[in-house]
This record gives structure tokens, sequence and C-alpha cells, in this order.
């Protein structure tokens, strides 16, 4: 967030009675939507300039990441884990408490996202803190 910009959102946050109002009233042609729903997220996770630094300095991403995969992405997961040079990740869990450098700090934003990601579930039995270390990878 630049210098300055906490006032405005100070302000905003006075006189808005919603998310949408305070977006709307701290947004403007140098500051769009988007750059201010960003920095709300980042508010809201927990991720600072100085964790963002940390990480690039330390190479980028730590790990990759698989989310689902079907039978063609199967077979090429198998291809990728011999000569991937970041560890590949089917279950956080096992990585959770990782001593590889970034994994352990980068699972935990990940985790903290989802967290308020799944605050917007239709369904109450989806709203569960944690979910990114209980559930299992899609295979189709």
């Amino acid at each position: 967030m630049e210098y300055g910009l906490e006032n405005r959102f100070k302000q905003a946050a006075d006189s808005s009675g919603s998310l949408e109002e305070l977006i709307d009233a701290v947004c403007t042609r140098r500051y769009p939507n988007t750059r201010i729903q960003r920095i709300l997220f980042c508010l809201l996770i927990g991720l600072t300039q100085s964790d963002f630094d940390n990480f690039n300095k330390n190479g980028g991403p730590a790990y990759i990441r698989i989310l689902g995969f079907n039978d063609t992405g199967r077979k090429l997961l198998s291809q990728i884990r011999d000569i991937a040079s970041l560890p590949i990740i089917t279950k956080s869990a096992d990585f959770k408490n990782s001593e590889l450098p970034g994994v352990a700090g980068m699972l935990k934003l990940e985790s903290a996202a989802t967290d308020q990601y799944v605050l917007g579930y239709q369904n109450p039995a989806f709203r569960v803190s944690g979910s990114e270390f209980t559930r299992n990878i899609l295979y189709k």
C-alpha cells in the first residue's frame, strides 16, 4: 500500500456500511477497483510486502501444487515428479510443517486465502476453516 493510501482507507471505513461502499469510496483513477480489492485481500490473509519480497528473494514459488487431474494428468504427473526442481504437492497436509525453504510460509498463506474463500459457499457444511489440509485433490 502506498504511503497516504491508508488515510483514504480510514476515512472511507468511517463512512462505509458495506465492502462495496468501502471499495467505491477508496477507488480513484490512480487506485482502480481491482487494486483496492487486492490490497484488502492481502490485509485479510496477512500477506505483507516483506513476505512477498522474501518469497521473491528465495526464487519465487516454493512448490508446485496439484489441485486435480485425470488419467492423462496422472501419466504426466509421474513423469514430471522425476524432473521437477520444486516439490510437487498433492496432499498439502504432508508439507504443513515442511522445513524446505518457503514451503510452510506459502502454504500458510494459501490456507488463509482458502479459509476466506470458503466463507462465500452457499452450503454451510463447506464453510470449514483448515480445509486446505483436509480435502483431497480432485481425480476425474
